[in-house]
């Protein structure tokens, strides 16, 4: 989906392939997986027809949305503080009408670009690389760019701040030693975030 990705595809989308035809994964799947390695869901799509022989349409290209009405929904109310801390879907279901992602799951379980333009991936799958879109303004009108998306993921990866979300980037993180001792005399550690975790590759390009 980056620039990159136009011209290679993952080596792992081709094994992709092959196990859909074999009908050892179905299409959805491999059209979750496909587009989490950076090809495009238009071309997801075209790759499972090719490989099944039938044509497919999501049903969110099937349908024809209807404008107006009103919808209502039933959840608690917690109380909205800190995104970087929220530990319950309810709150993260508030925080999306106003915090945009990186990258968004449609109703069909596929991944598509939101504030990211375009991803791709390392052949091992270790290193990931977010292009993101251009000419996007937070409310106070200063420039969205890579600098604000390392400084969020700084701050979840910072044990002082509490976030839910460190548990989920494991891959990102490592244990020190904080020099003091528990109750039974063993060493007190502290999650932090690993060298490299995230860097800024250039204004609009971060790397994981």
């Amino acid at each position: 989906m980056t620039d990159k990705s136009k011209t290679k595809i993952h080596p792992a989308v081709p094994e992709l392939a092959n196990k859909l035809a074999k009908g050892d994964i179905d299409r959805r799947e491999f059209l979750r997986t496909a587009t989490l390695l950076g090809v495009s869901a238009s071309a997801a799509y075209a790759m499972a027809g090719g490989v099944t022989g039938s044509q497919f349409v999501s049903s969110a290209q099937a349908a024809t949305p209807k404008k107006g009405g009103n919808l209502r929904v039933s959840m608690n109310v917690k109380e909205i503080t800190d995104p970087a801390t929220y530990d319950w879907s309810e709150k993260g279901n508030v925080a999306r009408q106003f915090v945009e992602p990186l990258v968004r799951i449609d109703r069909n379980n596929i991944a598509q670009p939101h504030l990211a333009e375009g991803w791709s991936a390392s052949d091992d799958l270790k290193t990931w690389t977010f292009k993101l879109r251009k000419g996007v303004k937070w409310s106070n009108g200063d420039d969205f760019g890579a600098d604000d998306v390392v400084s969020n993921f700084e701050r979840w990866l910072d044990p002082a701040t509490g976030s839910s979300n460190q548990g989920r980037f494991s891959s990102m993180t490592q244990k020190i030693d904080t020099g003091k001792k528990d109750k039974d005399g063993k060493p007190v550690m502290s999650t932090v975030a690993s060298e490299g975790a995230v860097e800024k590759v250039d204004a609009h390009t971060v790397r994981f």
